[in-house]
């Protein structure tokens, strides 16, 4: 009998350690950064881990002939990319950009959500620096799965200088978030 308590609580303590190690911290981004990455933060201060978003970073050193070499460091939390930050010179976090879906706006956006929840939102516009993005409150949110009649719809707004008129026929019913940048 006592044998099998003691099975019994072992095999609950041995869930409740499982579903708190897999278990995803949140995170949001917003003015100030995201985590321990906040803007304006020497970028030789980055912390090597930050406990739920990161357990190390890369810098690759990207070679541009036209505008000058900068350096990108990758943030990753196991094998899966989290973020990216950019160095153009300044030594200094200017922009974040996002990919975990355990990252998301104030207003709720996120990688990996749907374009089509994110285009119920009130206040998404399109937006032409970079490529073809999305901006949400001040957010920009890079997608997939555009349609001809969505690049249609960016290059002729874009043509006659006017805000692009979004709907879900602009893109795949699959489309989702990629990233997100602040």
């Amino acid at each position: 009998m006592i044998w099998r308590k003691l099975a019994l609580v072992l095999t609950i303590v041995s869930v409740m350690f499982a579903v708190s190690v897999n278990a995803q911290t949140s995170f949001t981004l917003n003015k100030e950064g995201v985590g321990c990455l906040k803007k304006g933060m020497l970028l030789s201060k980055v912390p090597a881990k930050c406990a739920g978003l990161y357990d190390r970073f890369e810098k690759k050193v990207i070679e541009d002939e036209m505008d000058g070499d900068y350096t990108i460091y990758s943030f990753y939390l196991g094998k899966e990319k989290v973020a990216e930050i950019p160095d153009y010179g300044e030594k200094k976090i200017g922009n974040i950009t996002v990919f975990s879906s355990n990252v998301s706006t104030p207003g709720g956006v996120k990688p990996g959500m749907l374009i089509r929840k994110l285009l119920a939102m009130t206040g998404v516009k399109g937006d032409y620096r970079d490529g073809l993005n999305l901006v949400h409150r001040g957010y920009t949110i890079n997608f997939d799965g555009m349609t001809n009649a969505g690049e249609k719809a960016f290059n002729d707004a874009y043509a006659k200088g006017t805000n692009v008129r979004l709907s879900n026929a602009c893109f795949k019913a699959d489309a989702k978030v990629v990233s997100i940048s602040y």
